[in-house]
């Protein structure tokens, strides 16, 4: 977490492998990041803005992440996904023809819907209503219960304390802590969380 211009999104577009580091090296099993296709797939990206196509609609543009991650049966999936986001009855819509919340939830699916390992996310509780907001909570908390690691910057405490184990904080591109208390610490029924 960190206030804007920190550093979070440029560290996450390392991780991913879009933006190359200044000095050091970022591997990934042994394997410099966005190396190659397969060690791609592995990864799960959600930018802050949706960046869905706007001249496809919800349904194709699902259809295009799933093909291009070798998704098997990847109409089923979107299908399954378009469900789970609660956005069935709106698959044949444009981006521009929904609204910004439903437009993250679009990006979310996009970006989970070849199950990767792990999943990188920019700010993505932002813009979202207070239902949305319950809704990638509960979201993000079933994906760590299969066992997926979730990366995610915020610059709200709240989200960095209720939906994470280990919090690291960046000032000016720099690590200030390696780790802050959460609230899930003390909670029992919370397993496997991944900041």
């Amino acid at each position: 977490m960190g206030d804007n211009g920190s550093g979070k999104t440029t560290l996450l577009r390392c991780l991913a492998g879009i933006a190359q580091t200044d000095a050091g090296e970022l591997l990934w099993h042994g394997e410099p990041a966005g190396a190659s296709p397969e060690l791609s797939r592995m990864l799960g990206m959600v930018a802050h803005e949706s960046q869905l196509y706007p001249n496809l609609t919800l349904q194709e543009n699902l259809l295009f992440a799933a093909r291009m991650t070798r998704v098997r049966q990847p109409a089923n999936q979107v299908s399954d996904w378009l469900e789970r986001i609660g956005l069935s009855a709106f698959a044949n819509s444009l981006p521009g023809e929904i609204s910004h919340g439903m437009r993250r939830r679009v990006s979310v699916a996009r970006g989970l819907i070849h199950k990767p390992r792990l999943v990188l996310m920019d700010e993505p509780f932002s813009g979202l209503d207070t239902e949305g907001q319950i809704w990638l909570a509960e979201l993000l908390n079933s994906l760590q219960l299969q066992h997926q690691s979730i990366c995610f910057t915020t610059h709200d405490i709240k989200h960095a304390q209720t939906c994470s184990d280990r919090v690291l904080v960046l000032k000016n591109g720099l690590l200030l802590k390696k780790s802050c208390p959460t609230l899930l610490e003390n909670d029992p029924h919370k397993h496997h969380q991944a900041a």
